[in-house]
Formats: C-alpha cells, structure tokens, sequence
C-alpha cells in the first residue's frame, strides 16, 4: 500500500535542533507568547490522518442476513447482490455536509444485518484500533479505546464523496477507522484535511487480496476521490473514548516531555507578573478550527488539540494558573471605500470569547472581551477565510460595509490572582452550572480535594458579583447586572451546604437579603436538622435582619419554622433524641427572636401590613408574658414613628389584659416606656432648631427604601393620626398612667406653641390634626376617668389658637373714598423708546394719583388715546387695590375708574360665614365635657373664645362709608378738560374699570 509521507512537523524539527528549555528570567511579553505557541506547537506531534496494511488479517467470513455468506475477494456477482439489498447511504444524516452538491450514491447496510462468522476477525480489527492509536497520539493508549461497527459500505464504479466533517454519532466517538476489505477496484482515496494541511490516504497496491486500514479524527474534514473502476467495499467503525478512560490517559511513547519548556514560560510569566503593570493578564492559544460541538472540554478534544490541552493543563497545575477552553470570535469590519490603514485601525477589530468552559467541558461564562495581544499568534487569522460575512448598504458617507467574522477554539490560561478580574469581565457568568458540576466531584473520593479547592476559589467570585449588583439599593432592590443574582445565590448555598461551611453565605445575604427565597429556606431547613445548628445561626440571623420591613421578617420566620418542622418530621436519623431536637429548636428560634428586633443595617425597620400587630402577638403568645417585653417592645421602639401600628399593640395587649394573657403591670410597664418615645418622635416631627418649620424642603428622607419616602407629604403631622394619638391618651388613663398622658400632653402643647412662624402653616396643622385630636379627647376621655384636668392648658391653647387662626379679625369698613396712589417711576414711549421717568411729570400718572387720594372723588372719566388709556391700565395693576373692567364694547374712547366698597362687604361676609360655623362648632363640644377638663377657667376661656369669634366692636366715632348719589359724583368732577369727552358728555364706547 502506498501513502502519502507525512515527515516531520517544523515543530518537532525546532526541538530536535537548539531548542534550550531552561528557564529564561529576561522574557518579555512577546517572548512569552512565542515560547508559548513554540513549546505547544511541539507538543502536538501526532498525526491527524494514518493508514497501513494488516499483514496478519483473517478472512472476516462476512454473512449478510438476507444474502447470505459473501466471498472475498468480492465478486461482480456478490457486488450486484449487495447493491440489490443494500440502501443508499445517507450521509446528509450522518455527517455535515460542507458543499452545497447532491449527495452521491454510496451503497450500504446496517451494521444489525451484518455477520463475521469468522471468531478471529476481532484480532484483525484489534490490530487496526492499535496501530490508529499509536499513529494518532490518542492518549490513554489502546486500552482506553473501543471500536463500534457503524456500516457496510459498497462503492461502485463513479462513486464519490464530496468534502464532509462526520459529526459525534456516539458519544465519546473521537475517530472514524475504516478497513478496507479485499475488492480489486482503482480509484477511491482518501483525502482528509485539517486546517491548512491536507494527508492523502492511498490504497494498497495489490487491494484484490490485500487488507488495509485508513483512520482519521473525526473532526476532520474529508472526502473520498471517485472510484474509476471495479468495486470498493469497506467496513467503517467508530473508535470511542471508553468511560473515565481520559482522567487516566498516559503520554503516547511517540511525544517528547516538554515539561522543563513551558515551565520555564510559566516561570518568567509569573516574575513579569510581579515587575511589570502592563503584563498580559490572560494568553489565549488558538487551534486551527472551530469545534463543532456545544460543549469544549478535555474529553471532547481530539490528536494533537487533546495533546496540547492535556500538557498545558499539567503544567497550569504545578504552577497555579487557571486552564479554560472557549470559543473565540474575532470580527472585522470593512468599508467599500476605507484605505488600508483605515481596515488596520483598532475601532475596526473586535475580540471577544462567546463561550469560557472549564476542562470538564461546563460553560461557565457568556460573552468576554479581550485584546488582541493576549492572542499567542501576532496575525492569527492571516491568510485564512473568514466563517461568516454580513454586508450593509451604503446609508452614510463612507458607503457599504462589510463585518467578516472569523471563529476558532482556543486554550486561555490565566495566573490565579487575575481569577476574579478576569471572569468579572464576562457580562454573564453561570454560577449554577459551574457549581453543580464541581459539587458532582466531591461525591467522587479521586477529585474530592481538588473539586473543594475550586469550589473556594469561585465563591468570593460570587460574593464579589452580589457586592456590584445590590450596589445601587437605594434606588432599586435588583438591578440588571451579570447573570441571574438568585441563580448565584442558589450555587453559594449549594456549596456552604455541601461543605459545610455557612460563612460563605454571611456577605452575599448582607448584600442581597430578598434572595433567601421559599426553595433556599427550604433547603437550609434541611440541611440544619441533620448538623450541628450553632454555625449556621449567624445565616438565620443575617437573612431575616436584612429586611427592611417587619411583615416580611415575620413571614420570613413563619416560613423557616414551617419548613423547620417539617424537616425534623421527614428526618429519621436514629441518633436524634427529643432532648437534643428541643435544644436545637430553641436556639433557632433565640436566634429568630434577635433578628427580628434588631436594627437595620440602613434606613428605619418598616412596618408593612396593616394587621401586622396581630401577627406579631400571635407568634409571641406561646413564648409567654415575658416575650412582651423581651420582643415587642424593643419592635415598637424601632418603628415609634408608625404610631398607628404602636397604639394598635397597645390597644391589642390592652384587650389580652382581659383574656389574661398579660397583665396590668406589663402592659404599663410596656406604656411607659414607649411614650416618651412617642412624645419625643412627635416633637422631631414638628420642630426644627432654627427657622421652626416642617415644609417639604427642609424634611430630610428618614430611611433609604423609596417606598416610605413615597408617602410622606411636605408636613410631618401626616405621619401623626389623630386617631393613634387619642387611642395612646385614652389607654394612659384606663392604666391611671398620668405620668404617660403628661408626657405627651406637653409634646403636644411645645407643637401647639411652635408649630410654624407661617400663618398658613398654622391653621393647616391645626384643623387637620390638632381639632379632630381635641374632639376625640373630649368625647371619650370623660367615660374613662374624673380627672382630666390634666388636659386643661392643651384645651385652651388649641380652641384659641384654631378660632383665632380660622375666624380672622373682623374687618372694618372705610372712613372715606381715599385710596394710596402709585408713585413709582413712569414709562412713557414705545418699543426700544421707552424712558422711566418721575411719575410726577406724567400728566396722566399725576392725574390718576390726584383722583386716587381724593377722600370725595368715586368717579373720573378720561377720555384719550388706546395707548395713554393702556398705560393708565398698567399703572393702576401696580396699586394696592382690587379691580376689574368691564363694558368693553368696540374701541372705547373713555376711560371710567369707580370706587366703592365692595372689597370691604366681600371681606365683612366672609368672616361673618367663619364666625358663625365657629359658635356651631365650639357648640358642638358640649359645655358639660368643656367643663370638666377647663374646671374653674371655664367662663374665662368661654369669654375669650366668644371675643374671637365675634370679633372686637367697631371704634367710637368710625362710621361706615355713605355711597354718593351720582349727581354728587358728577359735581365732585374737576374741570379739566382731560377727564371729560366731547360737550362734557360721556363716549358712546367706555372702558369701565371698578375699583373693589
């Protein structure tokens, strides 16, 4: 059999020569990245492609079911009943074609319809598997190899096979073994290539009687010349990676040990590493294609790429480098009418690795970018075709464009200390796969050790992702960053499970609390029955601590007790004993109990709910009286300012004092000390150290969770409810807690007094809060207790100040028509004409403020131009004065100002209204219930309230204004020629402007 030399590669000829593998200290960058490719290149030395003649074979005594026995040599007339049973094969199922032409005419059967009836026909075919393995550098040797039958395959004369790549039919099929079978015919070789390299497998000379054998990796484009004559009949088997068989792969005796080699690039990486800033963070060896597969990993590699990964992979270990496989894209963009040096610009080129996998073949990282001086080869892709192309039309300046895209399988190394720098670059990492695939290993003894040791590495990984993406809390609690943050904390807590190790957990729960879902509590539930509980109580704790509102620590805990529970039910663990599993329990649930009343980390606890006070004393009750004040107290101290939700669980306790859960002396006990909390929270609320104001601008946020923020409203009463704070006085005096009902009857009275220097501000505070809180005291207080007149002063203070505020001071009509004038500085031209100056050389101005103070003078008439008329308009818009125009009809020629006292009667009516609806509502009160929190001082502050609401006489000797008949108006008009029309009489269209 003739075939073609296969020679040397220039690799194994540069080491065959001066090669030096001593270290070398003075390497650069560049030298790096050439040993690295150099010492690889060398490494990989097996063939991709052999053939050879099988002195030994036996005949196989080939029996065809439905044929029957086939002789050998094969015989036209064999050959005519084989193409009678067989079927065409199609290898548009089997292999990807690369062509876009018909697929040929290949006669074969199914490996069930075929015989050898012939025992020793296995050491014939053992023989061929031998040899390829030795031939190809498979590693692991013959032993870690089995070989499948997949066809009987009859080519007759003109048949051929264009360029195809053999997919993985089974799994762990690495390479394609074909032998070829006696059948005289010419023509029919095989012409397999790999990258830029191409091997011709020729047949044997004498191939009537002659047995041979043709092998080639299976990721290896190929194609079968046309047979020019005869019949070519051959069997085709899969040659497959038996199971584990690679984890205990040895070196074939055909490669070298360049270990002293790559050492020495390890070596001078690592000092570089140490020396200089600007050393390559990752180096990235390309192979010459692209794998076909979904998943890169040792096992999936084949010849020489398996060789060099295996050798690469050894010596990242001894020198505490990381070893990934991914699949890199390069893409380059062109334009139509781009020169050279545009093409070359770094804009132009982008570098990037779609896939990372570890040597287990697992994804573990989507989509990383990388510079192009990490890549080993200065031009990689020179002289190569690109894989893909997109073209866009000319929709700018510069004309078409065109993206070719160029990809390949590569190696990546990476120093341990750029681990995390380097995967937080990836914009999507997969932490669940990455982990369950290394917690698979810890079940095996074997990798056990090194699974644990990566499994630490890529938690602070995990950790570091949880502190970018709950960064931002303040803003929002999940923010679209790096992968799934649930799918990464699923994996941390797989792995401190598996390892026990419950510390990995404290940092991600302190970044991300809401990630300790239903299935995470389920699990860790789980894994603490069957352990000692007292390392993971800090887990429990964190977790629950984290929220930011009471209703969800509560169900938080409800739920881990639930699933607690019931997986102490479903665990049968014969060495647990009633004692131990009580203790177990109390310590989680002291654990529970202290997260749930301690302070958050940032901002102020929420409350939640509304009925959230009964779920708390509902969880409380079975823990006994002392749970009052051990875990509801120090809760209602850290949400005071909800006073709503404190008034509530005292009312609640006020009632369970009935039921004879608690007693009195805890439930005052419990008042006591949260009302001065309540007094001193309402006094924040409403008083400020300088100007005494609660506007919008100067209430500070008072936690970081917008939704808090969201409610509150530019006043602080808004967070007060009356209702809350009359519930908290009328508890104080059911508990005789007069010490309580001081305490906040003087806060009270310091908002009363200071509540704002705004006027506005005031009367808002003190009808929207303050009245309703009166009335309240007022109608229930007296069915409680007999001495109220503890409440006295803050009676007073709030009718005066409310009446006063409300009512107004009464209004007194004018003593005459005198009015203030303008006299402020004049405009008088048009445009960019205009001048200021002194009203009083205005004539118009000078008119119109002599009429204005006149005390006897309700009329004036001008009559002149629109724009003196205008101006006139505009002057009076300056006064202190109330107006409006009217019977505008067409163009007016005069201009009429009225005075009259409407203003004053509008004013009188509405405070008239005012004190009217004030006697009702001072009415409403009850004299009787006024009576008994005023005591003695009852007539007088009866007497003040009366002079505020009535309002103080008019004085002695002011009269209201008489309004003047209208002949009196026309002989108060002066007689100067400007306030009259034509013969003295009135213009048909006036301008009416009446002052109020």
């Amino acid at each position: 059999m003739s075939s073609t030399d296969y020679g040397s590669s220039p690799a194994v000829a540069a080491l065959s020569g001066d090669t030096d593998p001593s270290p070398t200290t003075n390497m650069d960058i560049d030298d790096i990245k050439e040993k690295v490719e150099e010492s690889l290149q060398a490494v990989g030395d097996g063939f991709f492609a052999t053939s050879g003649p099988i002195p030994s074979a036996v005949n196989p005594g080939l029996f065809i079911k439905g044929l029957g026995r086939v002789g050998l040599p094969l015989s036209s007339r064999d050959a005519k009943d084989l193409v009678k049973i067989s079927q065409a094969a199609s290898f548009a199922e089997d292999d990807q074609k690369l062509v876009n032409q018909s697929v040929p005419r290949v006669w074969g059967i199914d490996p069930a319809q075929v015989e050898f009836r012939n025992p020793q026909w296995s050491k014939t075919v053992q023989y061929a598997v031998s040899k390829t393995v030795d031939q190809l550098g498979v590693l692991g040797g013959v032993s870690s190899v089995r070989a499948a039958l997949h066809k009987l395959l009859l080519y007759e004369e003109g048949d051929f096979l264009e360029v195809h790549r053999a997919t993985e039919r089974t799994p762990g099929t690495f390479a394609t073994l074909v032998i070829m079978l006696p059948s005289e015919h010419d023509g029919g070789d095989v012409v397999v290539q790999f990258g830029k390299d191409k091997r011709t497998l020729s047949n044997p000379e004498s191939n009537e009687f002659t047995y041979a054998f043709l092998a080639w990796y299976a990721d290896m484009n190929y194609s079968i010349q046309p047979v020019t004559s005869g019949y070519r009949l051959i069997l085709t088997y899969n040659l497959i990676h038996r199971s584990g068989a690679l984890d205990k792969a040895r070196p074939p005796s055909i490669l070298v040990d360049h270990n002293l080699a790559i050492d020495s690039v390890f070596k001078a990486w690592k000092t570089l590493l140490e020396t200089d800033v600007e050393a390559p963070q990752e180096l990235i060896y390309l192979f010459d294609q692209q794998d076909s597969g979904s998943s890169l990993g040792l096992s999936n590699l084949r010849g020489q790429n398996q060789t060099r990964a295996l050798h690469l992979h050894k010596a990242c270990k001894r020198h505490c480098f990381n070893l990934f496989l991914a699949q890199l894209e390069h893409s380059k963009l062109s334009k139509e009418d781009a020169d050279e040096e545009d093409e070359d610009d770094e804009d132009s080129h982008n570098w990037y690795l779609t896939k990372l996998f570890t040597t287990d073949g697992v994804c573990i990282a989507e989509s990383i970018d990388i510079d192009k001086e990490a890549v080993t080869l200065d031009d990689p892709f020179d002289g190569w075709s690109p894989d893909d192309e997109e073209s866009e039309g000319g929709y700018d300046d510069e004309g078409p464009s065109c993206t070719e895209y160029y990809r390949r399988s590569c190696l990546v190394v990476v120093p341990e200390k750029q681990f995390n720098s380097f995967l937080n670059r990836a914009s999507r990492l997969k932490f669940r796969e990455w982990a369950n695939a290394l917690l698979l290993r810890m079940d095996d003894k074997a990798q056990a050790v090194t699974a644990r040791t990566e499994l630490l590495q890529i938690c602070p990984l995990i950790q570091s992702q949880y502190n970018i993406q709950f960064q931002p809390l303040k803003d929002s609690l999940l923010s679209d960053t790096k992968g799934d943050s649930y799918d990464g904390y699923d994996s941390l807590l797989s792995v401190a499970i598996k390892l026990d190790m419950p510390s990995l957990l404290i940092p991600a729960i302190g970044q991300a609390p809401y990630s300790l879902g239903i299935d995470a509590r389920q699990r860790l539930a789980q894994a603490i029955v069957s352990r000692d509980v007292t390392p993971w109580l800090p887990v429990i704790s964190a977790s629950i601590a984290g929220k930011p509102s009471l209703s969800f620590r509560l169900a938080d805990i409800m739920e881990f007790e639930r699933e607690y529970k019931q997986a102490v039910v479903l665990s049968k663990s014969p060495e647990r004993t009633a004692g131990t599993e009580k203790d177990k329990e109390a310590l989680v649930q002291k654990c529970m109990n202290e997260a749930l009343i301690k302070e958050p980390k940032d901002g102020l606890l929420q409350v939640g709910a509304q009925s959230i006070h009964l779920t708390l004393l509902t969880r409380v009750r079975s823990q006994g009286e002392s749970s009052v004040l051990e875990i509801v107290l120090p809760i209602c101290k850290l949400v005071v300012r909800d006073m709503n939700f404190v008034a509530d669980v005292l009312s609640q306790l006020f009632r369970e004092i009935k039921n004879e859960w608690v007693s009195r002396s805890t439930v005052s006990t419990f008042a006591r000390q949260v009302v001065p909390l309540l007094a001193e929270e309402m006094t924040n609320l409403y008083a400020s150290t300088s100007s005494r104001q609660a506007t919008a601008e100067n209430v500070q946020p008072r936690t970081q969770y917008p939704w808090y923020n969201a409610g509150r409203t530019a006043y602080g009463h808004m967070s007060m409810p009356h209702g809350a704070i009359a519930k908290l006085f009328t508890h104080c005096e059911m508990l005789e807690l007069h010490d309580s009902s001081s305490v906040l009857t003087r806060a009270l009275l310091k908002i009363v007094n200071g509540s704002g220097t705004s006027e506005a501000i005031k009367t808002n505070d003190l009808y929207v809060f303050f009245m309703p809180l009166i009335r309240s005291l007022v109608a229930e207080l007296p069915a409680v207790s007999n001495d109220l007149l503890r409440y006295r002063v803050l009676i007073h203070q709030v009718l005066y100040d409310h009446f006063k505020n409300h009512v107004g001071e009464r209004p007194y009509p004018p003593q005459n028509l005198s009015r203030a004038g303008n006299t402020s500085s004049c405009s008088v031209g048009r445009g960019y004409h205009k001048a200021h100056i002194d009203w009083y050389d205005c004539k118009e101005c000078r008119a119109l403020n002599d009429f204005f103070t006149a005390p006897d003078r309700s009329e004036w008439l001008y009559k002149g131009s629109a724009p003196d008329r205008q101006h006139l308009e505009r002057r009076m818009r300056g006064l202190d004065c109330n107006f409006w125009t009217d019977d505008r009809h067409g163009t007016p020629y005069t201009l009429i100002i009225q005075k009259n006292a409407n203003s004053y009667h509008n004013a009188f009516n509405a405070w008239q209204g005012r004190s009217v609806a004030a006697k009702r509502e001072l009415g409403n009160f009850g004299q009787e219930r006024l009576k008994a929190f005023l005591g003695d001082q009852f007539e007088s502050t009866m007497e003040q309230l009366s002079e505020v609401i009535s309002g103080k006489p008019m004085p002695a000797g002011r009269q209201p204004l008489t309004p003047l008949t209208a002949s009196t108006q026309n002989n108060k008009r002066a007689s100067e020629g400007l306030e009259n029309g034509p013969d003295g009489k009135r213009a048909k269209h006036v301008d009416v402007i009446d002052l109020c």
